[in-house]
């Protein structure tokens, strides 16, 4: 990891705000010892106590994936963050569409990409990660959050960590080109939470129904197949896991 590339802050209201100015470079990481306004997606806030996890954002400029392909970005991230979390854990590390990780039935990362496209040009892609390192105690009435700590019970240097997520996503996206896209969509489609066997959903209209994971376009729509066959097809927020 470039060290001119990295900008560490003490507190910011969101490390995705501070990459939102034009004619950055890409590549270009800030992190944060808290977040003010840290935010999941939609209106969700992520609770992170001060200096014990790692809050940054990786700003890109994303050249080599067309537009209309954005979702393929959250597959390179996911699937470059799943490559480092895991040696550390025995506990199994997944991907909970579209881009939560998971260990176990817990989560121990969340990810927000903010993209801003130029007309048919895909101008930039800013990454914000929040991931749990050595917070053990969580007091937001979040369902199931989860530390590396938590995990190990030991605590995790959140520099070297850094250096190694950051460069396992540029890492990726590096070389996404030689890896292909099949190969890509086919590791996140294996490393998917229940992406095995029928599990519980609910609708945000409150419907619930039993389904497996069909498929997921290259703009994250999720196709679910239920037991008589059927097919039903998602966006981010209009269906969620029943844990």
């Amino acid at each position: 990891m470039d060290s001119e590339l990295l900008i560490h802050i003490s507190s910011t209201q969101s490390t995705n705000g501070c990459l939102k100015k034009r004619g950055l470079p890409h590549g270009l990481c800030v992190w944060a010892d808290f977040q003010t306004a840290g935010r999941g997606q939609g209106i969700n806030r992520w609770e992170s106590a001060p200096g014990e996890n790692l809050l940054f954002s990786l700003l890109m400029h994303p050249d080599k994936i067309a537009p209309d392909r954005q979702f393929i970005l959250t597959e390179i991230v996911t699937t470059a963050l799943h490559r480092v979390l895991q040696p550390f854990v025995s506990e199994p590390i997944s991907i909970k569409w579209p881009n939560d990780i998971y260990a176990g039935d817990c989560k121990l990362c969340g990810i927000l990409i903010e993209n801003t496209l130029l007309g048919n040009r895909w101008d930039s892609a800013i990454i914000g990660i929040g991931l749990n390192v050595n917070q053990t105690l969580f007091l937001s009435d979040a369902p199931n959050p989860v530390s590396l700590k938590n995990l190990t019970g030991t605590d995790h240097d959140r520099h070297s960590l850094l250096a190694q997520l950051v460069d396992s996503i540029l890492g990726r996206y590096s070389t996404y080109s030689i890896l292909g896209r099949d190969a890509l969509h086919s590791e996140y489609m294996s490393l998917l939470y229940r992406r095995d066997g029928f599990h519980p959903y609910e609708t945000a209209l409150g419907e619930r129904f039993t389904a497996r994971i069909g498929s997921i376009d290259d703009m994250g729509l999720l196709t679910l197949i239920t037991r008589d066959g059927s097919p039903r097809t998602f966006m981010f927020k209009e269906v969620r896991y029943i844990l």
